[in-house]
This record gives structure tokens, C-alpha cells and sequence, in this order.
């Protein structure tokens, strides 16, 4: 009927509410809103757990409620089934609608009930509706502080990556040694990675690490390193593994160094002097004395 008596005119005017629509665009221009409703999203699962713990709840004293108030006034007035009785526990104890009008009642019939109501509140209004605004809190925080660190080192890569063409006319992705060093040069690369907070000359000592004897790596590599060199990052168990097996590497190579410059040096060696030299050799072998990368191995 009413399909008939609007018409179709009425029917277009209800259409142009759909321009509203684009209110969305505007979440382009307001990044706390994203924020907001991506961390909303990520609680889902939270959410979901939390409201099924106060149905359950809810469910558990409504059954109570609805026993012990049976053939009683107020029985009849808010608990005559468990439906009813959900029903004032959500409006009157969860979300507190009319709250001492249900508690003076029960209060009048039984001091028991009262005290059953008031532990219904402190258990589902107070603990576990406060319980689901700490979780929305928290994933919210957490994905404002990852969203504001990923913004920053878009920022910050942006603004490297601008130098290093600045440096390089051929860039294509890759950054060099000898770019590297001349981006050290350049103030305003210095001032990108002060605003990070990577220490320059630290930078410059782990070049050889950066690189790992490569003539050139990645960019993206590149500023990943640069993101895990800033000083505020907190040392994890990854990053002890890390240097873990950087160190054998390092005393792995050290000791294949070794052996080629004995090699070396043996060779132009008279052969007296290498059965000499070979027996020292021997006895340490015998006595099963370590090699440099085993005892590394060992200490870490």
C-alpha cells in the first residue's frame, strides 16, 4: 500500500539518498577513522568470544532468576520466562535502563535476589563490558602504532629513495657501495637518518655487513636494514640468533683465510721444513685440539 501511495517521484527522491554514500571518500581524508575501523575488524574475533561470554552469563542468571521468582509479583512483572528475563537482564543490568526500579523490587521481595542482581551487574555490566572496551582499546592502539610506523618509513624511504636519484641518475632499484658512500655525504641524507634515529657512524661499520661483499643490494634490503639499525628498536632473541650466526660465518672465513695463508707459506717451504711444520701440526690434531669456527660454535 505504501509502494502504491508514494509513487514514483517519491521512489527517486528516496534513490538521491544514495549520493550519501559518498561519505566514504571522506575516510580518505580522516587515516583515524581507517585506523578505527581496521582495528575494529582485527577484534572481530575478540569481540565475538567476549559477547558470547555475556550471553552465556546473561542465559545462566535468567534461568536463576526465572526459578527463584516463580509465583512471586515481580516474577509475573519482569522473570515469567527465560525470554522475559534475558530481556530485563540486558535492558536493566547490562545496560543499566530503569536499574533501580528491577533492583528495588527484588530488594522487597527477597534481600537474596537483590544481592543476585547486584552480582549480575558487578559480573556482566562492570567486568565484561569493561573487559570488551579493553580489548577494542588495545587492537585499536596496536594498529594506530603500527599504521603511524608504517606511514613514517614510507616517509622516510620516500625521501632516501629521492636522494639516492639525486646521487645515481641510473638508479634502478639497486644501491651500490660507492652510492652508499656518497649518500653519506649528502646532507639531506643525514638528516633522514637522524629523523630515524640510525647512528651515522655506526651505519658506516656495518656497511660490510649491509652489503655482505655484494656490490650492490637492494633497496627495499637496504632500508630494511636501516629500519632495524635505528637505536630505539628493543634487542629480541632473533636478533641474538642473528649475530650468532654472524659470528661463526665470520670465524668460519677467518679460519679458511688461515689455512690458505698456511697453505702459502708452506709451499714455498723447503721440504724439510714442512715435515717441521707438520708435526706440531700432527700432535695438535692428535690431542684434538679445535679449529676456530668449532670453538665459536661452542662459547655461543
Amino acid at each position: 500500500r505504501w509502494f502504491e501511495e508514494a509513487g514514483p517521484l517519491q521512489l527517486l527522491r528516496i534513490l538521491r539518498l544514495s549520493r550519501m554514500a559518498r561519505v566514504v571518500r571522506l575516510m580518505a581524508a580522516f587515516p583515524e577513522l581507517q585506523i578505527l575501523i581496521r582495528g575494529i575488524t582485527m577484534a572481530r574475533k575478540s569481540v565475538l568470544c567476549t559477547l558470547m561470554l555475556l550471553v552465556i552469563i546473561v542465559y545462566t542468571f535468567a534461568v536463576a532468576f526465572t526459578l527463584l521468582t516463580r509465583d512471586t509479583e515481580v516474577g509475573r512483572r519482569f522473570f515469567n520466562k527465560v525470554p522475559d528475563s534475558m530481556n530485563t537482564l540486558i535492558w536493566n543490568g547490562v545496560l543499566g535502563e530503569n536499574l533501580p526500579v528491577v533492583a528495588n523490587a527484588l530488594g522487597a521481595e527477597s534481600i537474596f535476589l537483590g544481592g543476585l542482581l547486584l552480582t549480575f551487574v558487578l559480573l556482566a555490566s562492570l567486568t565484561v563490558m569493561n573487559m570488551l572496551i579493553g580489548v577494542l582499546v588495545e587492537v585499536v592502539s596496536v594498529v594506530a602504532r603500527l599504521e603511524k610506523e608504517t606511514s613514517f618509513v614510507n616517509f622516510i624511504t620516500a625521501r632516501l629513495e629521492a636522494v639516492v636519484r639525486l646521487i645515481d641518475p641510473v638508479f634502478e632499484g639497486q644501491i651500490t657501495r660507492q652510492t652508499f658512500v656518497l649518500m653519506l655525504s649528502n646532507p639531506e641524507a643525514l638528516t633522514v637518518l637522524n629523523e630515524v634515529g640510525v647512528d651515522v657512524v655506526s651505519l658506516v661499520d656495518c656497511s660490510d655487513f649491509i652489503f655482505d661483499r655484494q656490490g650492490a643490494v637492494d633497496f627495499s634490503d637496504f632500508m630494511d636494514a636501516i629500519v632495524q639499525l635505528r637505536g630505539s628498536n628493543t634487542a629480541t632473541v632473533k636478533h641474538v640468533v642473528d649475530l650468532r650466526k654472524c659470528l661463526i660465518q665470520e670465524f668460519a672465513r677467518l679460519e679458511h683465510l688461515l689455512h690458505d695463508q698456511k697453505l702459502s707459506a708452506t709451499s714455498v717451504d723447503t721440504s724439510g721444513e714442512k715435515q717441521r711444520s707438520r708435526r706440531p701440526s700432527a700432535a695438535a690434531h692428535s690431542v684434538g685440539i679445535p679449529t676456530i669456527s668449532q670453538a665459536a660454535a661452542a662459547l655461543l
